[in-house]
């Protein structure tokens, strides 16, 4: 960045065609991008070409245009993802009106193209069509998920509601369909009690990666626990853990020998990539892989080292794994879905392909209306492919993204998360999609009754979001009404920081692309006359 300032600032008429530069181009990527408009949802045609348009200009480099506008006290295009084209448009003509030029026309004078006030009202009006409608638009939605005794404890989810919840997440991977209609009785009698809506949001489970068959140790009390990993431990996954080969491995390496939910991996996972076990907390490589058994050396554990227990996430982020993102349990739930949800979260999205599969299911079994659905950000592939994800959602005018931080950070490694969910909430918002910012926000206060200071000043930086995901914990009452305290004040708050622009390599991979089939196969996405 140092170098960047030192360069001297462009003149107005520099200033003048770059901006014109930048313009043009986001006219040709449409061009080239438009057969991808095809299926969006009449209500996302003008935010696809928005986003197409914030892309266009976050594959170049702006931070010199930026401190030039700035230095003109002109806007320096930072926080303009809602109206990107309009806003460079009209600072080219503020730039003309001070060269005595005559400006080249109104930005209104294409009706395609996204205003202020036009892309604040398109983000508002769909948050509220998938989120639920606020008396004030500006606040935060807050979503919780239901524990288990809300299926029978009526008066937990009226004090959730009262205290702030206005969306209830039932997670199917948990309790069974008698519990999640219960829930939703619950639900219903606390909406009428308070005169208050509150949607139901359910999510699929997708082929969650778990461990397996952990041996346990018993402590002098008769305690059992998982079992303690060491760095420089080797463990092994077997694909049958059951078996009389897996129990001689143990007894001859001497080792921990698990199984996964997964068998898949067997196929897919090979020797070189990494691998990492409870969230992050054990990081190791694959050492071999010969279809039946898995060697695996842990690199990393916390201090001193930690227990694995069963049951805990496995992240495989160098491997492309052939699993399906909707499993055949997935699947099934679909009817109950369509019966009971007003949105549907899906785990584990890799491509466009799974979001048209499921909205294609949704349209199958779809009864009164159709479902929102939620795509859950928890992949570095999704990161890297996310605006062919948005575009495919945008074929449902209901239409949301999560950023499931836990799986995500150990994807992409938990330094660049920050930077990361930062470049989400932007492509989400040039494309006025609504955004749920999930995973342990407040969750020590959730579970031990006390937030540590960080926690605090994450669950402000969510504010950025259009809603916020609580998990569930003894404490959850409180934290969702201390959570909709820190969530109103942070509201006047959230637009006040400068951001400088530099190329995004997921604009750009995106730009790279398109032009590349556009040589390929010129004209083919070129409008129809």
């Amino acid at each position: 960045m140092s170098s960047i300032r030192q360069n001297p600032l462009p003149t107005l008429s520099q200033l003048r065609e770059q901006l014109l530069l930048y313009r043009n181009q986001m006219i040709q990527l449409e061009t080239f991008t438009h057969s991808k408009f095809e299926e969006v949802h009449l209500t996302y045609q003008k935010s696809a070409r928005n986003l197409i348009d914030y892309l266009s200009i976050r594959s170049m480099e702006l931070r010199v245009v930026q401190e030039g506008l700035h230095e003109l006290g002109l806007s320096s295009l930072s926080g303009c993802e809602i109206h990107i084209r309009s806003q460079i448009e009209t600072v080219c003509q503020r730039i003309e009106e001070l060269m005595g030029k005559r400006p080249f026309g109104p930005a209104e004078s294409d009706p395609t193209v996204v205003n202020y006030e036009k892309g604040k009202s398109l983000l508002a009006e769909h948050a509220a069509e998938l989120l639920g409608t606020q008396a004030d638009t500006g606040i935060v939605r807050i979503m919780v998920t239901m524990p288990s005794e809300a299926a029978t404890d009526y008066e937990l989810v009226h004090n959730l509601m009262a205290n702030g919840m206005n969306l209830a997440r039932i997670n199917l991977a948990h309790d069974d369909e008698s519990a999640w209609l219960n829930m939703i009785q619950h639900i219903k009698q606390a909406e009428q009690a308070l005169n208050k809506r509150c949607k139901v949001y359910m999510d699929l489970a997708g082929p969650k990666l778990r461990t397996t068959h952990v041996p346990m140790e018993i402590n002098k009390k008769g305690v059992a626990k998982g079992f303690r990993l060491m760095e420089g431990d080797i463990i092994y996954f077997h694909k049958s853990p059951d078996s009389k080969a897996a129990k001689k491995l143990a007894d001859t390496s001497g080792c921990m020998v698990l199984g996964t939910t997964l068998n898949q991996i067997f196929e897919d996972v090979m020797a070189g990539e990494r691998l990492f076990l409870d969230d992050g907390k054990f990081a190791g490589v694959v050492q071999q892989n010969d279809g039946e058994v898995m060697r695996v050396e842990i690199l990393h554990t916390p201090p001193m080292g930690a227990r694995l227990k069963p049951d805990k996430g496995i992240n495989l982020p160098d491997s492309i794994l052939s699993t399906p993102s909707l499993t055949e349990r997935d699947k099934s739930l679909i009817p109950f879905v369509c019966e009971h949800a007003d949105i549907v979260g899906y785990s584990f999205v890799r491509s466009a392909d799974d979001i048209r599969e499921l909205h294609q299911l949704l349209l199958d079994h779809q009864q009164k209306q159709l479902p929102g659905m939620v795509i859950k950000i928890e992949l570095g592939k999704a990161v890297k492919d996310l605006p062919n994800l948005l575009l495919a959602g945008m074929v449902n005018p209901r239409f949301g993204v999560m950023i499931a931080r836990g799986d995500l950070a150990v994807e992409i490694g938990f330094e660049r998360l920050s930077e990361i969910q930062e470049e989400i909430l932007w492509l989400c918002t040039a494309g006025h999609v609504p955004v749920i910012w999930a995973t342990q926000v407040l969750e020590r206060l959730a579970k031990e009754g006390l937030p540590s200071r960080s926690e605090v000043s994450d669950a402000s930086q969510a504010a950025k979001a259009d809603c916020v995901m609580l998990n569930k914990g003894p404490n959850i009452i409180a934290t969702v009404r201390i959570l909709d305290d820190i969530l109103t004040r942070m509201i006047g708050h959230m637009n006040t920081k400068r951001q400088v622009m530099r190329p995004l390599r997921i604009a750009q991979r995106f730009v790279n692309q398109v032009q590349s089939d556009e040589a390929l196969s010129p004209g083919q996405g070129k409008p129809k006359k």
